[in-house]
């Protein structure tokens, strides 16, 4: 019955997600998939329909607006992750900047992140680019403004190592749970040793390593954080082996 629910469930939020959701809510729901598969309310038959439906989504959501997507992926290209990029864009939009203004105003934003990011000194507009933005977009003084102070945002919300290393010790949390769960289950007879394996392998391969591959392309982590977790990965499965 947990497994008919689930499935159902899941079905139905990921139908929803194409006008409901962004971009956090697809990792999320890749997060609980893996969580439901680990408990065995999930089977991996299931969880790997849920999982194409979920790229299939994701496939269309991202080429219903090509210019803007085309956009999103040049700012991941500086080093501002798609996430923080689309919530400026959300951000000026809440400013009254639409269609192709917006667009623009999106370039704009990314030259003038690139100027902050590669000097210590303080964003100093250029009169040919305000000019651009006041004559031909027809923004006001209070709409540059803000769009000056979000750039500020972007360009000092990098991850520093602290962060890396925070994000890194989240990853590692969460494989730790995961693999309480799958032992747990084993001890209450829900799962046998085998299908406690397989189930890992599927997490491994469907959840974590995508996980690992997009917080890297973000900057979420490093190489060497990332290097970190396959290495810890690798101790526990040794671990496991040798209480086989």
């Amino acid at each position: 019955m947990l497994k008919t629910i689930h499935f159902f469930g899941v079905s139905l939020f990921l139908a929803c997600l194409p006008t409901a959701c962004d971009a956090q809510d697809f990792e999320t729901i890749e997060r609980r998939l893996g969580e439901i598969v680990a408990d065995g309310e999930l089977s991996l038959e299931q969880a790997q329909v849920m999982l194409h439906a979920l790229r299939v989504v994701t496939h269309h959501r991202r080429n219903d607006d090509h210019p803007m997507r085309e956009m999103l992926e040049q700012f991941e290209r500086y080093g501002v992750d798609e996430t923080k990029a689309d919530h400026a864009r959300h951000a000026l939009e809440q400013q009254g900047i639409h269609g192709e203004n917006l667009h623009h105003a999106m370039g704009a934003l990314l030259r003038i992140v690139q100027r902050m990011q590669a000097s210590d000194h303080d964003f100093d507009m250029p009169e040919a680019m305000e000019r651009h933005l006041h004559e031909e977009l027809s923004l006001s003084a209070k709409q540059i403004d803000f769009l000056i102070g979000l750039a500020n945002r972007v360009a000092h919300a990098g991850s520093s190592n602290e962060h890396r290393e925070a994000n890194a010790e989240e990853i590692l949390q969460w494989i730790e749970s995961v693999r309480t769960k799958l032992k747990q289950a084993i001890e209450s007879n829900k799962l046998s040793g085998q299908d406690a394996s397989r189930k890992w392998q599927f997490i491994k391969q469907y959840q974590l390593a995508p996980k690992l591959k997009a917080a890297t392309e973000r900057g979420e982590l490093d190489e060497e954080h990332a290097k970190r977790i396959w290495h810890e990965i690798e101790a526990y499965e040794m671990t496991d082996r040798k209480a086989d």
